[in-house]
């Protein structure tokens, strides 16, 4: 196997953990009700697939970080949920994924230097926190989801596609509308889930009302074209 394929297999495997988590939050635990898990098992399948693609296609350092990200909480997921059949094979795929991950295959494959296109780390964090948020409510709210969460829920995914496409109003959903419903959906969650659900959104927020964001939607304007040279003759040449 090349240099080149083992990245990719890497990232294949990543993406699989994901997928794998999922179901077993959805077949294996008992702790999480069906909608609380449903959100959790989103979560998985996302950044799973985010993680993947931004190794494989995007050679981001941030793919890395996401997978170690998948990997933690479904370290978690077993810890808490315990250990059924799918959640065993989710381990051992998480174990090849993880060596791979902090192994030696990815220090040429990934970038080193930020690209010169991108988002920028502010916007894109952004973005991570808003999907970030789908399954933070359900972890938040094990017992069941409310309306106020499949409320965050749909301001956090529909204010992120928003500001992706590049619309402003994305931008003030996340900073105004997010936290409106996200305290909304505190204040019905019980403790400790509401403190935790709080901390994520007014995570999301900081990073909403920084200048960065802003920057995406709303580009600074361009500089002033520079004063053409003088062709004619000088003062001292009327003189």
């Amino acid at each position: 196997m090349s240099r080149h394929e083992i990245p990719l297999l890497i990232a294949t495997v990543v993406g699989i953990t994901g997928i794998v988590w999922a179901a077993a939050v959805l077949f294996d635990s008992d702790v999480l009700a069906p909608s609380s898990g449903a959100f959790v098992a989103v979560g998985f399948i996302v950044f799973g697939i985010l993680a993947s693609v931004g190794i494989a296609l995007i050679h981001a350092p941030w793919g890395r970080l996401i997978g170690f990200g998948v990997a933690g909480a479904g370290a978690g997921v077993a810890v808490v949920g315990g250990f059924g059949p799918v959640t065993v094979l989710a381990l051992t795929v998480t174990f090849v994924a993880t060596v791979g991950l902090a192994g030696p295959w990815l220090r040429i494959w990934l970038r080193r230097r930020p690209s010169a296109v991108g988002p920028g780390p502010v916007p894109f964090a952004l973005l991570v926190g808003l999907v970030g948020l789908v399954p933070l409510a359900g972890a938040a709210a094990p017992a069941g989801l409310g309306p106020a969460h499949f409320g965050l829920a749909a301001a956090a995914v529909a204010s992120g596609l928003a500001y992706l496409r590049g619309w402003v109003a994305g931008l003030w959903a996340a900073r105004l509308v997010v936290p409106a419903v996200g305290l909304w959906a505190a204040v019905v969650t019980p403790m400790p889930g509401a403190v935790v659900l709080l901390a994520g959104v007014a995570v999301v927020t900081s990073l909403a009302w920084r200048r960065e964001p802003m920057r995406m939607v709303i580009p600074a304007p361009p500089a002033p074209a520079p004063r053409p040279p003088r062709t004619g003759p000088g003062p001292e040449a009327v003189r």
